[in-house]
């Protein structure tokens, strides 16, 4: 008998009230995106289908290569997460990484790695402001 997954959103949640049957009410909006808080030891392919989006979705709207139960509790986009953030800075409060921060605001992993100059598994340590942003660049006129 598997674990009871559960899944809490502001809006709503997705839990597994009968073995391993998940059932999604409602969902929340992060960088406004439709999105689920998921706990450890959720199953991406249970959350796919009871969304109603095929599993290769899934994985590529959350930057994830494979399938399988999460490792860490984590926002789960059900769209295309966003190129930039609504805000312009994130303030690192604790030791996370690159993919923690994406997760977190709706940002696709691949445009942070672009604004900051870092790698995907870089860690990013507490109090590094990491860029939702592309850098404002100047041009002098002559």
């Amino acid at each position: 008998m598997q674990n009871a997954a559960k899944i809490n959103a502001a809006a709503g949640s997705i839990s597994s009230p009968a073995q391993g049957e998940l059932v999604i009410k409602g969902n929340t909006r992060s960088n406004g995106l439709k999105a689920f808080f998921a706990n450890r030891g959720t199953s991406l392919l249970a959350i796919a289908v009871k969304a109603d989006i095929p599993l290769a979705k899934l994985l590529e709207y959350n930057d994830l290569a494979t399938d399988g139960i999460l490792k860490n509790d984590s926002w789960i986009y059900l769209e295309k997460k966003a190129k930039q953030g609504t805000r312009e800075m994130h303030t690192s409060l604790q030791d996370e990484t690159l993919y923690d921060i994406s997760q977190n605001n709706g940002v696709m992993l691949r445009s942070l790695t672009q604004f900051n100059n870092m790698q995907e598994n870089e860690k990013v340590k507490k109090g590094t402001k990491i860029k939702l942003r592309p850098s404002q660049q100047l041009t002098m006129s002559k």
